[in-house]
C-alpha cells in the first residue's frame, strides 16, 4: 500500500492538524515508510509458537512479610507529643459545632 498526499491531508484533517503545504511531501514519505514497515508483519503470518515473555519464565518469589519500616529517629524524639504509639495533635476548634 502506498500513501498519497491526499491520504496525509485526510489524516491531518481527522487529527485537526494545521499542515503547511511545504510539509506534505516530507510527511507523505515518512508515513508511507511507516505503513510499509508495518505491512511487512503480514508476511509473517500466524505462526504457532511460544508467546513472548519478558524476563525469565520462572522468577523466584520472595515471601510476603509485613515488617515495620525502621525510622532514623524514633517519633518520640521529633514529635511534639507522642504517646502510646500515636501522634497527638492540637484540637481544631474551627471544626467544633457552634
Amino acid at each position: 500500500m502506498s500513501l498519497t498526499p491526499d491520504d496525509v491531508l485526510h489524516v491531518a484533517r481527522l487529527a485537526a492538524l494545521d499542515l503547511p503545504e511545504s510539509e506534505i511531501p516530507k510527511l507523505t514519505a515518512e508515513l508511507d515508510a511507516i505503513v510499509s514497515y508495518v505491512g511487512q508483519l503480514i508476511e509473517l503470518g500466524d505462526r504457532p509458537g511460544e508467546p513472548f515473555v519478558a524476563g525469565p519464565l520462572l522468577a523466584p518469589l520472595r515471601p510476603d512479610q509485613v515488617r515495620a519500616t525502621p525510622l532514623y529517629r524514633p517519633p518520640a524524639e521529633f514529635a511534639p507529643e507522642f504517646r502510646e504509639g500515636f501522634f497527638l495533635v492540637p484540637r481544631l476548634t474551627a471544626l467544633d459545632e457552634s
